[in-house]
């Protein structure tokens, strides 16, 4: 089909009287393929814009050639629909503001800008993205704690089909060993009940989820659109997804490697471990004195280097439920800070109204046993002076590591997993790309990516479900995934 181009010329700005805008006209009339050719005082003007518009509709024109300004400036203004291609020439500041008004040199210099434009918009077409067939658009979701399930409700509510994958026989994650949940909404004064039944009753009413459990992923291959996936749960079975979120989640820091803070003692338990003692035997009655250790082996160069940020919050939902369940106990929690970001600071200063909740800044000198009694020695505190203080058990707040990424088992020759960063964490910019993994079509959500805590980790896996979905209409699109999403140069 012939191309039908407009050429357009500015007679603004000085460059009238330099350049013969009338004899510049002519040249480019009797071009090939040159349908209309309009002379203007100011195409950057109302009036100007209009005159090419109308051009457009009427002549069907499908090529702008724009002879003024540079192409560096007024760009939102000779913005057309993406089916026009518009090529601009520079016969202001390249020819009409730096060689001398009037002079041949200067109008052979315009003319030769204007033949370049015409000869370019003749010899190009505009980009055809390339665009796969049979692209898929389910989603693939890795793992089924709250992050995942949150994912997959999200995605379902938004119309896309939904694979959910939990290798454990159960969906909840470490969820379902909790007793109660921190507060994050207003009044930040009562714990909260655990949310996770609920939260997978709503996974399993959705028709648009497909819940896989007791499932193991043997392959996954292909690109954003067409991920061929293999999956195992005592039978094997294909599925095709655009894209895939992975939240596979975290692990609590190998306490045995805390034998300092006295570890390895029935009475020295981690804050995963009296959680769970507490669910299992609310009836039980809690010890006397009860000594929290805030920071055990993180922001510690020899173990974790890093704060896990809801190991505080931990701690105070702890030791609210210890003086809940046992209005006689004493509770101590020994801090290096305490870290409870956002809001969370109102729970802190509804804690600390508790005369039975004692709190200390302080750096752990030991851990002794003393007949049936755990001496805790502490220097650096808050009052200058070294303490000891006598405790019937020891709960360690410590950290969350990020679960590998090995079970995706990507046909990838850099490896099964996704790309980890900083402290293992799978994560491509902190700042400027939180749920790309440098793996395009696969997002990383929840401590998978960054330690955080359960509301987080719900907000996170909104944003890596919003990416799954955008990487999907993107690709159906033929545009751009990562990282300048929605990026049409081809």
């Amino acid at each position: 089909m012939d191309k039908k181009v407009g050429v357009y010329i500015c007679s603004g700005c000085e460059i009238g009287k330099a350049i013969d805008v009338e004899k510049l006209s002519q040249l480019a009339s009797s071009e090939q393929n040159v349908t209309v050719c309009n002379n203007h005082a100011s195409l950057c003007s109302v009036q100007g814009f209009d005159l090419i518009n109308n051009d457009i509709e009427k002549e069907s024109l499908d090529n702008i050639i724009i002879a003024a300004c540079s192409p560096r400036v007024k760009t939102d203004i000779f913005d057309f629909t993406e089916n026009i291609l518009v090529e601009r020439t520079n016969i202001r500041e390249q020819v009409a503001w730096c060689m001398e008004q009037g002079e041949e040199d200067t109008q052979m210099a315009a003319e030769d800008y204007l033949r370049m434009a015409i000869t370019k918009v003749n010899n190009i077409d505009i980009p055809k993205p390339f665009i796969a067939e049979n692209i898929s658009s389910d989603i693939l979701v890795v793992g089924g704690g709250i992050t995942g399930i949150t994912a997959a409700i999200e995605g379902a509510n938004a119309g896309y089909k939904v694979h959910i994958v939990e290798k454990e026989e159960k969906l909840g994650g470490w969820l379902n060993k909790l007793y109660k949940q921190i507060p994050y909404s207003a009044p930040y004064s009562q714990l909260k009940e655990i949310e996770i039944n609920e939260k997978i009753k709503e996974l399993q009413q959705n028709s648009l989820i497909e819940i896989h459990t007791s499932a193991i992923i043997k392959e996954i291959s292909g690109q954003p659109g067409q991920f061929n996936v293999s999956l195992f749960n005592g039978l094997e079975q294909n599925v095709t997804v655009g894209s895939i979120v992975t939240a596979t989640g975290w692990k609590p820091y190998d306490a045995s490697k805390l034998s300092h803070l006295g570890y390895g003692n029935p009475k020295v338990l981690t804050n995963v471990e009296f959680e769970e003692l507490v669910k299992n035997s609310t009836e039980k009655e809690l010890p006397k004195n009860i000594l929290f250790i805030q920071c055990a082996g993180s922001r510690d160069k020899d173990h974790l280097p890093y704060c896990s940020s809801l190991c505080c919050g931990t701690s105070l939902k702890q030791a609210t439920y210890i003086r809940e369940l046992s209005p006689e106990s004493n509770v101590f929690i020994v801090y290096k800070d305490i870290r409870t970001l956002g809001l969370y600071e109102e729970f802190y200063m509804e804690v600390q109204k508790d005369d039975q909740i004692f709190f200390t800044k302080g750096e752990i000198q030991g851990v002794t046993e003393n007949n049936t009694n755990l001496n805790v020695s502490i220097k650096d505190t808050l009052i200058g002076d070294d303490i000891s203080i006598s405790v019937d058990m020891i709960v360690l707040a410590t950290g969350m590591v990020p679960n590998g990424t090995e079970d995706l088992n990507l046909n990838y020759r850099l490896g099964k997993g996704l790309p980890e960063l900083k402290y293992n964490f799978s994560d491509s910019h902190f700042i400027c790309f939180p749920y790309e993994t440098r793996r395009t079509g696969i997002y990383a959500a929840g401590s998978l990516r960054s330690p955080m805590d359960i509301a987080s980790s719900k907000s996170d896996a909104c944003g890596a479900m919003l990416k799954a979905i955008q990487s999907i209409e993107a690709t159906k699109r033929g545009e751009s995934v990562h990282p300048r999403s929605g990026d049409k140069s081809y």
